[in-house]
């Protein structure tokens, strides 16, 4: 639990770059299909 509290920045830097992934795996889907 402390090392959660301790170290935000690495945890939001994760989350930023997995919704990145997602957005850009969406766009391929969305280029195939059209």
């Amino acid at each position: 639990g402390s090392k959660e509290s301790h170290d935000p920045p690495t945890v939001s830097r994760w989350l930023r770059a997995k919704s990145l992934h997602s957005i850009m795996n969406e766009d391929k889907m969305n280029e195939m299909i059209v």
